[in-house]
């Protein structure tokens, strides 16, 4: 292909989907309306990702030594060929070529396993020279493994993930008065939403929405007035749209029986504009929390400009202040 991947798909979004701005709504509108509007253009941008449905081949889920190449294949046919001649002769033994055939078999998979051997090697090295770090760590954790051909039932994975996640209760009416007591923020910046969206990473597979990453960083400015404006709604009414709290959850089997949900480990792909979403609100939180000083200048857990290191340290000169004779002079270790 010519041309920059990453700019044609711009453009087919710029043609098929975003276009001009979309009209989400003004400060006099509700914010109920505001999110229909919201989820209306999220479910545009669904479709528009969603693939048509493949139809899984069952020799996808086996692979084979990857070094095992062409040549590998036609002395083994040669090979078996051979044999096969022998079973339907009245020999007694095996042909002379039939060993022949056989040596040639083994030099051929030893001479194929060392070359893929050798080009996967200098694969590593040009990645790491290069500095292409995610092919670099894709070629590390290539694994030829065999996963394991079972099928659970839908049923038997509900009732596994009900005992490990709590089901949500409708919100009571003794908590619905909370909702009037929601904290009054400014209207968001889009610059700020903007910014947000510069730290996402590609290359993430999407949630429920399908709307990936890329799809967001090519457009930014577009996005970002949207953003705005759903966020302010969503922080006025509390109401959290329902696909960001849902989740595709990917079985990956680790040991024992495949048949059984407890031997695998579930990832979770959430929605990424829900994720721009929560780092937009441990923004807040935490310029809230620095402002008011609701958290004691002993605790460094998960902050900036803090580490655990500094504890340890004073925590160290403690120990040898009180420990020491009186008199001493207490040295910080180097």
């Amino acid at each position: 292909m010519v041309g920059d991947p990453g700019s044609k798909v711009s453009g087919i979004l710029s043609k098929e989907i975003l276009g001009p701005h979309p009209y989400i709504g003004s400060a006099s509108d509700e914010h109920s309306i505001v999110l229909k509007r919201f989820h209306h253009h999220t479910t545009d941008l669904t479709s528009f990702f969603r693939l048509p449905p493949k139809i899984l081949n069952r020799n996808e889920y086996t692979y084979g030594a990857p070094w095992y190449n062409s040549q590998c294949k036609q002395a083994r046919q040669r090979l078996r060929a051979i044999y096969n001649v022998y079973k339907t002769s009245d020999a007694s033994t095996l042909p002379a070529s039939y060993a022949q055939a056989k040596q040639v078999y083994k030099r051929t998979q030893k001479i194929a396993k060392r070359e893929w051997q050798h080009n996967r090697w200098q694969a590593l090295i040009t990645a790491s020279k290069s500095h292409r770090s995610r092919e670099f760590w894709s070629l590390i954790n290539r694994r030829v493994r065999k996963y394991p051909r079972a099928v659970i039932p839908a049923p038997t994975w509900e009732l596994f993930l009900k005992k490990c996640f709590s089901q949500a209760d409708a919100p009571s009416d003794h908590l619905m008065h909370l909702f009037s007591h929601l904290p009054i923020w400014p209207p968001t910046d889009p610059d700020e939403i903007a910014k947000l969206i510069a730290q996402l990473k590609l290359g993430k597979a999407p949630g429920p929405d399908l709307i990936p990453a890329e799809a967001i960083k090519l457009h930014p400015k577009w996005w970002a007035g949207i953003l705005a404006k759903t966020f302010d709604a969503i922080n006025a009414s509390g109401i959290i749209p329902k696909i960001w709290k849902e989740a595709i959850i990917v079985p990956i089997h680790k040991k024992g029986s495949p048949m059984e949900p407890e031997n695998y480990r579930n990832i979770s792909l959430l929605s990424i504009i829900g994720k721009i979403y929560a780092s937009f609100l441990l923004t807040k939180l935490s310029r809230w929390v620095d402002e008011t000083n609701q958290i004691g200048h002993e605790q460094a857990g998960f902050r900036i400009k803090r580490s655990t290191t500094d504890h340890a340290i004073v925590l160290y000169h403690l120990a040898r202040k009180y420990s020491s004779p009186p008199g001493a002079i207490c040295v910080l270790p180097s």
